[in-house]
């Protein structure tokens, strides 16, 4: 005897435990916010110190509101660069 087709052919699966859990759920853990935060086009010749003088002290690492810090050196972009051109004269 064949199954029986559910809802738009689907056949009706049961769904067994194999392996019950080892221990009691513990409850639920602190949640601990995960940020990134990534400045982008910022001057090419801005250093780390300068960086760091300009976001002030509460932005330092262990001052409270960051636990990370990576800086990495800018670059000039050659995607906007406007040439002149000069009319050629003899």
């Amino acid at each position: 005897m064949a199954p029986q087709a559910g809802v738009n052919g689907v056949l009706p699966v049961a769904v067994l435990q194999r392996n019950a859990p080892a221990q009691a759920p513990r409850g639920p853990k602190a949640a601990q916010p995960r940020l990134k935060l990534v400045l982008r086009r910022l001057p090419p010749g801005l250093t780390k110190a300068e960086f760091e003088g300009i976001v002030g002290d509460e932005w330092k690492v262990g001052a409270g509101k960051v636990d990370w810090f990576k800086y990495e050196k800018g670059k000039i972009s050659n995607e906007y660069v406007a040439y002149q051109v000069r009319p050629y004269s003899d």
